[in-house]
């Protein structure tokens, strides 16, 4: 990211725009949001305003992760998951079932 970029992306926090979660499917920089409209800073991509900001977010990020992510990569994301759910419950059946989850995990990892 060059200083242009980053002068710009916070000009544009100063403004009052929202730096979003989501990030541009062309350059990767977090997408803007300002005055109801959603923008890259750098290649200045636009979200199509007709649909919903949610809808939006979501098909982005269905696509992002199917496209840049290795089923290794899927898989130890799954494994983390995992890991963080089981931190967490207290249900001994549920227990078992991420228990047998991370197994099956391991082994597909070999």
């Amino acid at each position: 990211m060059n200083d242009d970029l980053i002068k710009k992306m916070a000009n544009l926090l100063l403004s009052k725009a929202k730096m979003l979660e989501i990030h541009c499917p062309t350059c990767k920089i977090p997408l803007f949001e300002k005055d109801g409209k959603i923008f890259c800073p750098s290649c200045n991509y636009v979200f199509n305003q007709e649909t919903k900001v949610e809808e939006q977010r979501e098909k982005h990020v269905e696509k992002e992760v199917v496209v840049s992510l290795e089923p290794l990569d899927v898989l130890t994301m799954k494994e983390k998951e995992l890991f963080e759910k089981l931190k967490r419950e207290k249900n001994l059946k549920r227990i078992i079932l991420i228990l047998k989850a991370l197994k099956l995990i391991k082994e597909l990892k070999g």
